[in-house]
């Protein structure tokens, strides 16, 4: 289990530059993997690929060698706690709670991304990222297990998952090292195969256990394997359909990179780019989930022709879920009274209203 603790801490390092955020950002692809990989494996995004994730550990590490002792949640609040990150969940990606929204707008995993993306940040947003690594000094992973929405959605996902960490109850002794050592306060010693949607892979509670294989990842009982492999199918296709099926439609015309810098660096090969534009651009901004969303609408004799976003400092797959949803409804009914796109509301609000104000800019200037 050393060689996999070293591989694992190699993975996290080299997830952790900026030039891998940015390229994981710009590969529509790698999330539906990382989907795949989470709904057979378990979240292993959140063990070996998340940059603050390992940043968390980072701290930790610190914290053990300063000699300070990591505190333990009660097991009945860890229980209570643990459902925040999954209420958070519901409440952004399916209901317009705008108070969650504003909360979250200081999430301290987006936020360090933003960082490593080298986008400005601002002071409370950077506060965050102190107050989540300063507690980790004292807790393990306090903010992955009870407040990372996104950890939620892999959690999710994970459910069903078929390779699962194993115990043998026969040749266990009940030390409960395991236990203790669970990063996300997962109590491994009553489970026969650990199901909970919190684990994330580390494999520490294999690494402390003194009884060789009794701990074990692979395979789950062949009992429930076909049940488990039938849901993981059915949540796997119902999600991609669901989520992505707009890039997934669309892939010629969705654009890569992440970070549209204008409008003119993304050029269609489509007869329309043939055509002259005569159309006049105005442009508009709107909070967005992370930041402002800017976008430029062109209008040529009252209709709205092209809509693109110019900047944007949203979630990579939320973003591919609202843009051009929204974008060809909008263009579709010339009007922003279109519904948002469940799953990515506050990017689909951001970009509606930022079109507004483009709409706007353009009545005033008429």
């Amino acid at each position: 289990m050393k060689k996999i603790e070293f591989i694992r801490k190699i993975i996290q390092t080299i997830a952790f530059l900026p030039i891998i955020v940015i390229a994981f950002n710009n590969l529509a692809y790698f999330f539906v993997f990382i989907l795949i990989i989470t709904a057979i494996g378990g979240a292993f995004y959140c063990g070996y690929l998340c940059p603050f994730g390992f940043l968390q550990d980072i701290v930790s590490i610190i914290g053990n060698k300063l000699k300070i002792k990591k505190k333990t949640v009660p097991p009945k609040l860890n229980s209570a706690l643990k459902l925040i990150r999954y209420i958070l969940y519901i409440l952004v990606t399916v209901l317009s709670i705008n108070i969650i929204f504003m909360l979250l707008r200081y999430d301290a995993r987006s936020n360090l991304y933003l960082v490593l993306l080298g986008k400005q940040i601002n002071y409370a947003m950077i506060i965050s990222i102190i107050i989540f690594c300063t507690l980790s000094l004292f807790y393990k992973k306090l903010f992955c297990k009870y407040f990372c929405i996104k950890g939620a959605e892999y959690g999710l996902l994970s459910f069903f998952r078929i390779f699962s960490i194993k115990r043998d109850k026969n040749s266990c002794i009940n030390c409960k090292l395991c236990d203790r050592a669970c990063e996300m306060g997962i109590t491994v010693s009553t489970c026969d195969a650990v199901n909970s949607m919190n684990c994330i892979n580390c494999f520490e509670c294999i690494k402390k256990c003194p009884i060789k294989d009794t701990l074990t990842f692979g395979l789950v009982q062949q009992s429930i394997l076909k049940k488990k492999v039938a849901f993981a199918v059915l949540i796997g296709v119902i999600y991609v359909g669901a989520f992505h099926s707009d890039y997934f439609l669309k892939t010629s015309t969705v654009d890569v990179n992440v970070k549209e810098a204008a409008v003119n660096e993304v050029v269609e090969e489509t007869a329309k780019e043939a055509e002259i534009d005569n159309a006049t651009y105005y442009n508009g901004e709107a909070e967005g989930y992370n930041n402002l969303i800017k976008v430029k609408v062109g209008i040529e004799e009252g209709v709205i022709t092209k809509i693109s976003i110019v900047d944007h400092d949203e979630d990579w797959d939320w973003y591919v879920m609202a843009k051009d949803p929204i974008i060809d409804a909008i263009i579709e009914k010339q009007s922003t009274d279109v519904d948002s796109v469940s799953g990515a509301t506050f990017t689909s609000i951001g970009i509606i209203e930022a079109v507004k104000k483009a709409l706007e800019e353009a009545e005033f200037n008429k």
